[in-house]
């Protein structure tokens, strides 16, 4: 029964079930045991050549944990297909690991999505000279994300601000509508194509 559960749900993403197409689930606190165990399997699905679904389903995590996979998973981009499906919950850290995906859709229009200040939970818990030491630091951090999320989504800067600081959750669907290459996919005869708007 699972098996078939799969394998219908591979071919309403990607049309024809081949053997070449695998779902990894990145699911879970994004911190180092979770984010190391991700990139070993994107790293042997990509050398083995196949085309991969990266399944979101997490509230976020540590920073520096995300910022180190970035590092691998940019790379692992270029050399591998590696497509980013919001299937569930795609908040926080998770967001800005989704926004750095080359290739983004969603195929559960009820996915709960959120784009937050970076250093604002994060700072709430830290003394005060920690704080002041580090502030700069999260500040330019934020504002080099936030500034990416709207060039990549095509978000209004304006509303972008206002979601951020008042953390406000969006569904998949929603977001379509107030940021147009959130998603930059769109299924078309049964393969998912780059959306003209969003090249």
């Amino acid at each position: 029964m699972n098996f078939i559960i799969l394998a219908l749900s591979t071919l309403l993403l990607t049309g024809p079930l081949t053997a070449k197409t695998v779902h990894v689930n990145f699911t879970g606190v994004v911190d180092d045991v979770n984010m190391r165990t991700l990139k070993h399997k994107l790293t042997y699905h990509v050398k083995k050549g196949h085309d991969i679904i990266l399944n979101f389903n997490t509230p976020g995590g540590y920073l520096s944990s995300g910022f180190m996979f970035l590092r691998t998973f940019e790379k692992l981009q270029k050399k591998g297909n590696i497509y980013c499906n919001a299937s569930d919950n795609v908040i926080s850290m998770g967001m800005i690991i989704f926004i750095h995906c080359d290739k983004r859709l969603s195929t559960n229009p009820k996915a709960r999505m959120l784009h937050h200040n970076v250093g604002f939970h994060t700072m709430e818990k830290l003394t005060a000279p920690i704080i002041e030491e580090y502030y700069e630091e999260l500040r330019q951090m934020d504002k080099e994300f936030s500034d990416k999320f709207v060039e990549v989504t095509k978000m209004d800067p304006d509303l972008m601000e206002f979601l951020r600081d008042t953390d406000t959750f969006k569904s998949a669907k929603q977001m379509e509508k107030i940021a147009p290459c959130m998603f930059n996919l769109i299924k078309v005869k049964g393969k998912w194509v780059n959306k003209k708007e969003c090249k």
